[in-house]
């Protein structure tokens, strides 16, 4: 039922702190739990998720028909919308490897900080200009929204892109606006930020 992938990553400790602790890792990206045999050498989980799951780039469809194809191999990405969406959901899974190589090569970092305390909790697309099927680049501007130590966030961002051998690949973007929707700790049972119309504790606050 859960599609699991993990690589060996000279750098991670991740799975030897789950083993030597006996924690139960299924959140992580595996089905173990308090197994004392889970080897204790550096694997890096990557990502786990239910294959019939909705894909968390919010297109409505399931992962395995959406963002999941092309974090498998990343030249099936047809535009550069598709591969903002796969990075999107590489972010919220993530999915390091595949931010790295889907970041072009001139202005790829060198290693990839995320913040840790983020969740990542809906994507909206503006507008692209150009990026189809038969297009070298193009541009995607969306807003990614996710929650930062219980409070919610907005990421506004102009994104370039380009299309080589490797398939489409993100070159930078330029923000367009990064508003907090609110710096007070939100009641549970007010209203929700976000504008699902739910209550928070049943939305962002989870």
């Amino acid at each position: 039922m859960f599609r699991f992938k993990a690589r060996i990553a000279r750098n991670s400790q991740l799975l030897r702190r789950f083993a030597t602790q006996k924690l139960d890792i299924l959140d992580v990206g595996c089905k173990f739990m308090n197994r004392s045999e889970i080897p204790c050498y550096p694997f890096k989980v990557i990502f786990m998720i239910d294959a019939k799951q909705a894909c968390p780039c919010g297109s409505d469809a399931d992962y395995e028909d959406c963002c999941g194809p092309c974090h498998q191999s990343p030249i099936k990405a047809e535009t550069a919308e598709a591969l903002m969406r796969a990075r999107y959901s590489a972010y919220a899974m993530d999915n390091r490897d595949f931010i790295l190589q889907t970041w072009h090569p001139d202005t790829r970092p060198l290693q990839l900080d995320l913040e840790t305390s983020n969740v990542w909790k809906g994507l909206i697309i503006h507008k692209t200009v150009d990026g189809g099927p038969n297009d070298t680049e193009g541009t995607v501007e969306f807003t990614a929204m996710f929650v930062s130590n219980d409070t919610p966030a907005q990421l506004r961002e102009r994104s370039q892109f380009l299309r080589g051998p490797a398939g489409w690949q993100y070159v930078d973007g330029e923000l367009v606006r990064e508003v907090p929707v609110k710096k007070e700790k939100i009641p549970r049972n007010a209203p929700c930020p976000c504008g699902s119309g739910k209550k928070y504790k049943r939305c962002c606050g989870q």
